[in-house]
């Protein structure tokens, strides 16, 4: 039997509640899946510099806060898991709530490098401001509402750009575009995971957390 369970749905349902809980043999934790936690848990996971215990701790700090989590393997597996499944919910692919490892990938954005054209597109789109919103905008608000992001913000705009290819224009377009991407590249594409596609912005995640998995099971050996 699986001992974590979480029953309400990854993708946005507004018949149903954000998940906020996880249940481990019999035991509720509360659980904050905001937005910014999750970016932060990007962060870690891709400085190589963090060993494996500081990167469980952390991820338990940033997703439980001061609550006394039990110290079993199972544990941390069930939650790395679903978290997995969490960020890399699709509406619209595998028949919703599949992730993406199968889709066409490209580094066109990164969560870092980006911050400021985020912010300025939420604002833009939403009137939203991203900096009140820290700790309380669920992730899988943050991400339907980052999906739904107009091609009118620069931000759109300059992710479409990176992915352009020559044979998507002119000859004679192509080397003020060529020139434009250059301007707009990202310096170190393979540190900023997760990783978007132009629609839809989709993460591929599935690597740095089989990586957390082995970590949470080698330590229970």
């Amino acid at each position: 039997a699986r001992n974590i369970s979480y029953s309400l749905r990854y993708i946005l349902d507004l018949t149903s509640s954000f998940i906020d809980a996880v249940s481990f043999k019999g035991k509720q934790y509360k659980v904050n899946l905001a937005f910014d936690h999750v970016l932060k848990f990007f962060d870690l996971v891709s400085d190589d510099s963090i060993d494996n215990d500081y990167l469980s701790r952390k991820m338990i700090e940033l997703f439980f806060g001061s609550q006394k989590i039990p110290q079993d393997p199972e544990f941390l597996q069930g939650f790395t898991k679903m978290l997995n499944k969490l960020i890399n919910a699709e509406p619209y692919l595998s028949g919703g709530g599949g992730n993406t490892a199968g889709g066409s990938m490209v580094q066109s954005f990164s969560w870092s490098k980006d911050a400021g054209m985020i912010e300025a597109a939420f604002l833009q789109n939403y009137q939203i401001d991203l900096m009140n919103e820290r700790g309380k905008m669920h992730w899988t608000k943050f991400k339907a509402l980052f999906d739904g992001l107009s091609d009118n913000t620069r931000l759109i705009k300059i992710i479409q750009l990176r992915q352009t290819t020559p044979n998507d224009v002119t000859k004679e377009e192509w080397p003020r575009i060529a020139q434009a991407q250059v301007t707009f590249s990202l310096d170190d594409p393979m540190k900023d995971a997760p990783q978007a596609s132009k629609q839809s912005a989709s993460f591929n995640t599935s690597a740095m957390f089989q990586a957390l998995l082995d970590k949470a099971h080698k330590k229970g050996e």
